[in-house]
């Protein structure tokens, strides 16, 4: 039974550093459209509350197998009600660390969609008015109006790099900045 109790561990603490890794990584294509069929509160509770189930299952149960303490079943009872108390602590902790509301990720935020895309000032643009930029987002050409995010005048023909999009204007820096910085 000691084995089982330390498989479940394992399990626990496997399934944690997966989703410690996939918070980091991104998401490919088909990841975005399972979620986004999947209802949140699903996508944001499953997998870690099972990691944290697991590791507590298998925690509980192999100290108190290894101390010999109460029969098998009794062992195994007090393991499934500690995960059970992972389960309630993790779900209060959802509630009060989480705004339902809030986007999945900082991905969805509007603002932010095309941060980082390039562009080409087609209209200068000075510190004191917009200028204009045109770009390309999913095969179309588009051209919006631009104001750069120092203040700095560009000069028709300057390659930017695109920071956000806020209320129909393009904020911009010119490419040469962000490259010095690479």
């Amino acid at each position: 039974m000691l084995v089982f109790y330390v498989l479940s561990l394992f399990a626990g603490f496997a399934l944690g550093v997966r989703l410690m890794q996939a918070g980091v990584l991104r998401e490919g294509p088909a990841e975005r459209a399972r979620e986004a069929t999947a209802p949140r509160a699903q996508a944001r509770l499953v997998s870690p509350i099972a990691a944290a189930m697991l590791a507590t299952f298998g925690l509980v149960g192999g100290v108190l197998t290894r101390l010999s303490v109460w029969g098998p079943g009794l062992r195994f009872l007090v393991s499934f009600l500690a995960a059970g108390a992972a389960l309630a602590l993790a779900a209060l902790v959802r509630r009060w660390a989480l705004d339902p509301d809030a986007p999945a990720s900082t991905d969805e935020d509007p603002r932010y969609v095309v941060q980082g895309l390039p562009a080409l000032v087609t209209r200068a643009i000075e510190a004191a008015r917009s200028g204009e930029i045109t770009w390309r987002r999913d095969g179309r050409t588009e051209v919006t109006p631009a104001r750069t995010i120092d203040g700095a005048d560009l000069a028709a023909g300057t390659e930017v790099v695109i920071e956000r999009l806020e209320n129909g204007v393009a904020w911009v820096e010119s490419w040469r900045r962000v490259e010095a910085r690479l």
